[in-house]
C-alpha cells in the first residue's frame, strides 16, 4: 500500500526539509525506500505539504504539467545554490537549537551530526578532543616503529594448481569488541574477554581450513563493527549509545591484539606468499575501524609480502584471475542493487572477470542470495553473501527477537574461476 502524502511528510518531512529536496529527488527516494512506482507529480505535492507546514501559508500549486523555466533565478538576486546553502544553514541552526532546548544541553555540549530525519548526535567537547588526541598520538608512535617478520615469511611452499593459486577470504565479522551483555538480560553474556575467546577460536578453525587447502594468497578485511563504539562518547556513528566494556581505547587495543595476532598467524602458513587488508568501515565503530587499518598498515609495513586498501571508500573490491569480490558491511545499501553498483564502480574489473561475489555483513546471521529479478534468474550474475557474527545478542536484540543465530565465521576459497569451497567455524556459548 502506497504512503499518503500525509504519512510521508510524517515520516519523512525532516530529511526532506534537511537536504532542500525538490519533487524529482524525493519521488526518487521513495522509490528506492519502498520499491514502488512514486512520480514527480507525487513529489511535488510532498514538497508543496513540507513548505507549507514550515511557512504555515498554503503556497500556490503548479498546474500538472507546469515546469520551472531553467533560468529562473530567486528574487533576491542570489543564485538557487546560494539559497539552497542558506536553507540549509538554517536548517541545521534550528535543529540544533531545537534540540538543545529539549534536552537541555549546555554550550559543552557540541553537535556532532544531524541526520537525515532531523535528529542530531551531541558529544562533550572535551570527550571529542581526548578521542582524536589519543588516536592521533598513538598514530604518530606507530608510524616509527614496525617489527621485522622476515623471519616467518621463508620458506614458502610454491603450490601448483591447474585452476591457478588459491585465494582465501577471510570471514571473521561483526565481533564488537567493547560491546556488554548479561546472560539475565541477553540470555548470554557478551564482554571484551569472550570476544577475544571468540575471535581466536574461530580464527585457529579458519586457519586450518587455509592451510589443508594451499592457499597462496589471502583477505582479510579490516573492520565490518570490530569495534562496539566509536570513540570516546560509547556510541555509534550515528549517536546510538551502547552498553561497553569498559573505556573505548581498551576494545581498540584488544581490536588491534586481535588483528596482529591473527596476520601473525597468517603469515606463519608454509603456502602463503600473498596478504591483502581490506578496511571495510561499519556502522557502529565505522571511523575508528579505518584507524584501525591504518594501525594495522603501519604496523606491517616491512612485510613486502603484505598490501593494504585503507582507502574510507564504502565499497571495495580485489579480482583475483577471472574472479571479482566485493565488499561492504551492508548498512546502507540493499542487497539487490549490488551488482548493478559493481558494475558502475569497478567496469574494468567487471569486464575482466567471469565470476562475481559480494562480501556483506552488519545482518548478524549468515546467509546467501543470488541477486536476479526474476525468479531463479541469475541476473546480472552476481552472488551476495551476508557473513555471519562472532557476537551474541545484547539487550535491545533480545528484547527485540533478533537472537536464535549461531555465533559463527566463515572463510571463503576461490581459484582463478570462482568460488571452491566454504569453510565454517563455529563458536559454542555456554548458557
Amino acid at each position: 500500500m502506497k504512503l499518503t502524502v500525509e504519512q510521508v511528510v510524517e515520516l519523512w518531512g525532516g530529511r526532506i526539509e534537511l537536504h532542500g529536496w525538490g519533487r524529482y529527488r524525493i519521488a526518487e527516494f521513495l522509490n528506492e525506500e519502498y520499491d514502488d512506482t512514486y512520480s514527480t507529480y507525487f513529489g511535488r505535492q510532498v514538497a508543496e505539504a513540507i513548505a507549507e507546514r514550515v511557512t504555515g501559508e498554503p503556497t500556490e500549486p503548479l498546474e500538472p504539467h507546469d515546469t520551472p523555466t531553467t533560468n529562473a533565478q530567486p528574487s533576491r538576486g542570489i543564485t538557487s545554490d546560494q539559497e539552497a546553502e542558506i536553507h540549509a544553514e538554517a536548517t541545521y541552526s534550528n535543529a540544533v537549537n531545537e534540540a538543545r532546548l529539549k534536552y537541555g544541553l549546555g554550550p559543552e555540549w557540541e553537535p556532532k551530526k544531524v541526520w537525515g530525519d532531523g535528529q542530531v548526535s551531541f558529544a562533550k567537547a572535551e570527550d571529542m578532543n581526548e578521542a582524536t588526541e589519543v588516536m592521533q598520538d598513538f598514530l604518530q608512535k606507530i608510524a616509527g616503529y614496525a617489527p621485522d617478520y622476515e623471519g616467518i615469511q621463508n620458506e614458502k611452499t610454491k603450490v601448483n594448481n591447474p585452476f591457478g593459486n588459491y585465494m582465501a577470504v577471510m570471514g571473521l565479522k561483526d565481533v564488537h569488541f567493547g560491546k556488554l551483555a548479561h546472560r539475565d538480560e541477553a540470555g548470554e553474556d557478551y564482554d571484551l574477554k569472550i570476544a577475544m575467546k571468540r575471535w581466536k577460536s574461530a580464527a585457529l578453525q579458519l586457519l586450518a581450513k587455509i592451510q589443508h587447502t594451499q592457499t597462496s594468497k589471502v583477505i582479510i578485511p579490516i573492520g565490518s563493527d570490530a569495534l562496539h563504539v566509536n570513540g570516546g562518547t560509547n556510541a555509534t556513528i550515528k549517536g546510538t549509545e551502547q552498553d561497553v566494556d569498559g573505556r573505548w581505547w581498551k576494545a581498540f587495543d584488544e581490536a588491534c591484539h586481535a588483528y596482529r595476532w591473527l596476520i601473525e598467524h597468517i603469515l606463519a602458513l608454509p603456502s602463503v606468499q600473498e596478504v591483502h587488508a581490506v578496511a571495510v568501515p561499519g556502522n557502529h565503530g565505522g571511523e575508528f575501524e579505518l584507524a584501525l587499518a591504518r594501525w594495522v598498515q603501519a604496523w606491517f609495513r616491512q612485510v613486502d609480502s603484505m598490501t593494504h586498501d585503507v582507502r574510507p571508500l564504502d565499497r571495495k573490491y580485489v579480482l583475483h584471475g577471472q574472479t571479482l569480490i566485493g565488499f561492504t558491511h551492508g548498512e546502507n545499501i540493499k542487497l539487490p542493487k549490488l551488482p548493478q553498483v559493481m558494475a558502475v564502480d569497478v567496469p574494468e574489473l567487471w569486464g575482466a572477470s567471469t565470476y562475481r561475489e559480494f562480501h556483506t555483513d552488519h545482518r548478524h546471521h549468515r546467509g546467501r542470495q543470488l541477486a536476479s529479478p526474476g525468479d531463479y534468474e541469475e541476473f546480472p550474475g552476481v552472488m551476495v553473501t551476508i557473513n555471519p557474527a562472532l557476537c551474541g545478542p545484547g539487550k535491545w536484540s533480545y528484547e527485540h527477537g533478533f537472537v536464535g543465530s549461531l555465533p559463527s565465521a566463515q572463510v571463503s576459497i576461490y581459484d582463478d574461476y570462482g568460488q571452491e569451497w566454504l569453510g565454517w567455524a563455529k563458536i559454542r556459548s555456554p548458557r
